[in-house]
């Protein structure tokens, strides 16, 4: 798996969820980098105020993936991505009940995209393994101004021993 696979597997989520509908015209979904590394860190509140006028709710908010590899010490290297995003919606500020209604309405949407990512693996359209026992949620908010939503953290599971294959072409 590469970066630009993984963000255009997820905008294409968001583009044909009816609840989400991305589109040239209309932006519902957007990207972020996210690191451990303090300096790196992104203040989310920051970087949402930023899009506003740009971003329409409700939204998925995709973060980049962390990766680690494991060896079994068989013929077979994986590489596993730790990945996440998040589904927020905007609510009348002082209104619980809406916080309610809307932390109900992007679980709902965050697990049919996590219905979708698995009914994709389980029919091979991708090659991830996907894994329900490595899938999360959790409720966020108040993120930025006023929204609320769901994150879904997740691992995917794809084989590496194409891209460690040793090349010495690569090295003076």
């Amino acid at each position: 798996m590469r970066h630009a696979e993984y963000n255009q597997y997820f905008r294409d989520l968001a583009t044909k969820h009816v609840d989400i509908k991305h589109s040239d015209t209309e932006m519902h979904f957007a990207r972020i980098i996210r690191s451990a590394d303090p300096f790196f860190k992104l203040e989310l509140s920051e970087f949402l105020t930023k899009l506003k006028s740009k971003l329409e709710t409700p939204f998925m908010l995709l973060e980049t993936y962390d990766a680690r590899f494991e060896d079994n010490k068989s013929d077979n290297k994986w590489q596993l991505a730790m990945g996440a995003f998040m589904i927020l919606d905007k609510v009348s500020k002082g209104d619980y009940n809406e916080v309610e209604s809307k932390l109900d309405f992007t679980e709902s949407v965050a697990t049919d995209i996590i219905g979708r990512l698995y009914n994709d693996y389980k029919l091979k359209r991708i090659n991830w393994h996907v894994d329900l026992n490595d899938i999360t949620l959790e409720k966020v908010g108040p993120v930025g101004d006023s929204m609320y939503g769901t994150r879904v953290d997740f691992l995917l599971k794809t084989t590496a021993n194409t891209s460690l294959k040793y090349d010495p072409s690569k090295f003076l």
